[in-house]
């Protein structure tokens, strides 16, 4: 599975290079390692064009993930819109934070979204509760097909998409969820 994993560059690097290699120990691709790899000064010194390329790729990050993790025990409103952004997308998204020193964010009390899984950890049990997760993401991804279309369909689903201005996915995906509708009415 790939994963994106995201959290605040103030926090615990420990921690989160331990999340990191419970993950890949279980078989799975982080799409990126920013957050051992970036430092505050490296934010500092960025100019605002870099920001918003390093933005883009975040976002591509989310895209190209199967799964989506964020450890929230240091506040970040960064990882807040990064997870309403995975939400969004219809990714399986885990929030995980210490158990011992963080907290469930407030925003996340009482919310309750079928991709949303939030679970405390402590040294000892991070890797099962790591390894819990993986098994329910796995459960909640969305399922990819690919089918081959006529030029003309082809044609037509590229038009269509963009005078809706979604992607060619999200117009087919209304066109089923439609069709569902329909058949349960």
């Amino acid at each position: 599975m790939n994963i994106h994993f995201m959290t605040s560059l103030f926090g615990n690097t420990g921690d989160y290079a331990r999340i990191a290699g419970v993950l890949e120990s279980e078989g799975h691709r982080l799409v990126t390692r920013h957050y051992l790899e970036r430092t505050i000064d490296d934010l500092e010194k960025e100019l605002p064009s870099e920001t918003e390329l390093f933005y883009n790729k975040v976002l591509q990050w989310i895209n190209d993930a199967d799964f989506v993790i964020f450890e929230v025990s240091t506040p970040c409103v960064e990882v807040g819109y990064d997870l309403a952004q995975s939400l969004n997308k219809a990714k399986p998204v885990l929030v995980l934070y210490k158990e011992m020193t963080g907290v469930v964010p407030y925003g996340l009390k009482g919310l309750h979204h079928e991709k949303l899984l939030v679970a405390a950890y402590t040294d000892k049990n991070l890797t099962q509760v790591l390894q819990q997760a993986l098994v329910w993401a796995s459960e909640h991804a969305n399922i990819r097909f690919s089918f081959p279309l006529s030029g003309d369909l082809a044609e037509f689903l590229d038009t269509a998409a963009r005078k809706k201005q979604i992607s060619r996915s999200t117009f087919l995906q209304l066109l089923l969820e439609r069709e569902k509708h329909t058949q349960e009415s």
